[in-house]
């Protein structure tokens, strides 16, 4: 099994095209979160920040607006192929600060400290987040900042209920169960912190509402059970049939007019602290 293999393993969501695809779309919709919250990290121009779990570089690309022309954004993620994606992305954005290279938490080393250590929706993959955390915080400066939003996938439902919507969202919290990562993560940021012997974090929580026929929940909750779906078959949990990937943010969008229901998509949660000053 190749490097790339087994690392496609340990994120069960996949590194498939459209999978990294998804993952751009999403961050269009939680742009407005993600740059809130690390307004209120105190991110600033001119920092040099690391960017955990990197991905395609949507986050990263986000943090290149706070930071601006003098600022530097280096991001890494197991995947070689995210690594490339984000690395062309960069360049046709003639980002010239925005560097990306294959590793992950436990192996990673760098030679200068960072203003900011960074990661949204990265954690809950890591097969041990505290010491992640831990060893994350040694690559930051003495009063830098550590800022991690991470998800509560049991915060996503319907009032008056919809079944797809719940149907769907117990398939996705089987599936990361049993692949060793964690739908409440975010849930969990505070007591990791902790653990991890940082101070204690600022928190803050941050959903999408959507109602009608049409939402960009529904496309979200669809483009996520496509990603799944190798995961759902392979384990017993659902069959492609069963899903119907193809037609499910339709049925979502009849079921939630039908019911007249209000939508809460997954909650992210942030945590951000500052490392003690030296």
């Amino acid at each position: 099994m190749t490097t790339e293999q087994q690392n496609n393993d340990k994120y069960v969501l996949g590194h498939a095209d459209h999978e990294i695809e998804r993952l751009s779309r999403q961050a269009q919709r939680y742009e407005q979160f993600t740059r809130a919250f690390f307004h209120d990290a105190g991110m600033a121009e001119g920092m040099r920040v690391l960017d955990v779990g990197s991905g395609g570089g949507d986050v990263s690309f986000l943090i290149a607006q706070i930071v601006g022309p003098t600022g530097q954004i280096v991001g890494f993620d197991p995947s070689s192929h995210a690594v490339a994606t984000a690395t062309q992305r960069a360049q046709s954005l003639g980002l010239t600060n925005t560097h990306f290279i294959t590793g992950d938490a436990s192996n990673v080393t760098f030679a200068e400290p960072f203003d900011a250590v960074v990661g949204r929706f990265v954690l809950q993959f890591m097969p041990d987040p505290v010491a992640a955390l831990r060893r994350l915080a040694s690559f930051v400066r003495p009063g830098g900042i550590i800022a991690f939003q991470e998800m509560d996938n049991s915060g996503c439902h319907a009032f008056p209920p919809v079944p797809t919507i719940s149907q769907c969202m117990q398939w996705l919290i089987t599936a990361m169960e049993q692949s060793g990562a964690d739908p409440r993560s975010g849930l969990k940021l505070w007591a990791r912190y902790q653990a991890a012997g940082l101070p204690l974090p600022t928190l803050s929580m941050r959903a999408l509402v959507g109602a009608g026929p049409e939402h960009p929940i529904y496309e979200g909750l669809a483009g996520i059970m496509r990603s799944l779906l190798p995961t759902l078959e392979a384990k017993g949990i659902a069959t492609a049939q069963e899903v119907d990937v193809e037609t499910l943010a339709q049925r979502i969008g009849q079921e939630v007019s039908a019911n007249q229901a209000t939508v809460v998509g997954q909650n992210l949660i942030g945590a951000f602290v500052r490392t003690p000053a030296a």
